[in-house]
């Protein structure tokens, strides 16, 4: 059967086909930074605490300018797999304000207390 979009499951080539089908993803957000390993991607930002409401409000334009992208390119993306993580020192996040949030293609987004990268968890109450 002819693949119209993506790359056939199993191939010996899907992962470079795979990688040349999202090399311009990284393009996407135009004030984060994007980092991708295979089909997993994460949007970095950094800011100071008194500029957080700007920052979430940049971080919400370009989630939504990735999933502009993953429209145009035939790729479903899920919100409700997505997830926000503060990272900071302790009295940096003892600091932070009461159930912030963000809002992506309809779900609200609350920061998660850990996250697993590549198995990695990453809990900023250990820093």
């Amino acid at each position: 059967m002819p693949v119209t979009r993506g790359v056939p499951q199993g191939a010996i080539q899907s992962p470079l086909l795979f990688c040349i089908y999202l090399n311009d993803l990284p393009l996407a957000p135009s004030s984060c930074k994007l980092e991708s390993y295979v089909d997993d991607s994460k949007l970095f930002s950094s800011s100071p605490l008194i500029e957080l409401d700007a920052a979430i409000k940049k971080l919400e334009q370009d989630l939504l300018g990735i999933a502009q992208w993953c429209c145009e390119n035939h790729i479903l993306i899920n919100p409700d797999k997505t997830k926000f993580l503060f990272l900071g020192t302790r009295h940096m996040l003892n600091r932070l304000p009461q159930n912030p949030s963000m809002s992506f293609l309809g779900t609200t987004l609350n920061p998660v207390a850990l996250a697993k990268d590549l198995k990695v968890i990453l809990d900023p109450h250990l820093t």
